[in-house]
């Protein structure tokens, strides 16, 4: 009987793991010489994130710049067509000299005018211009 209980505790467990694995978003990171994390967050709703997190000269980073949807695979090389249809209102007045925190609350996201753009997956990484993201 005892055999039979750790059997089926074992499948529970791997029933469990790849249940949890299935809801995870694909996650693409860089970071910068200064620390900062950026991060690609594809969900399998079709839904994107583009986030900034991270600390540099005493100010914390934690905010979504971009959010939309988007068409492709991102756990396999190819084209992922994203379309941007949220982006973070930065209004350089809601920072004074006080502040150490930058987060949504201070640049929230808003509704914009639609914006289409390709990434492209090579590898397991995603080259902009100015940066490389990594699949983690």
């Amino acid at each position: 009987m005892k055999k039979v209980l750790g059997a089926l505790a074992i499948l529970v467990l791997i029933a469990l793991v790849f249940t949890g694995c299935g809801d995870k978003a694909t996650v693409f990171r860089a970071t910068n010489d200064d620390g900062i994390s950026y991060i690609y967050s594809f969900d399998k709703d079709g839904t994107w994130t583009y986030r900034m997190n991270g600390s540099v000269e005493g100010i914390t980073f934690n905010l979504t710049l971009m959010k939309g949807t988007y068409t492709g695979n991102p756990k396999q090389d190819g084209s992922l067509n994203l379309t941007q249809t949220h982006g973070a209102s930065i209004n350089w007045n809601n920072i004074t000299e006080d502040t150490t925190s930058i987060t949504n609350e201070l640049f929230p996201l808003v509704a914009i005018t639609p914006l289409e753009f390709t990434l492209t997956i090579s590898n397991g990484r995603i080259t902009t211009s100015t940066i490389v993201f990594t699949l983690q």
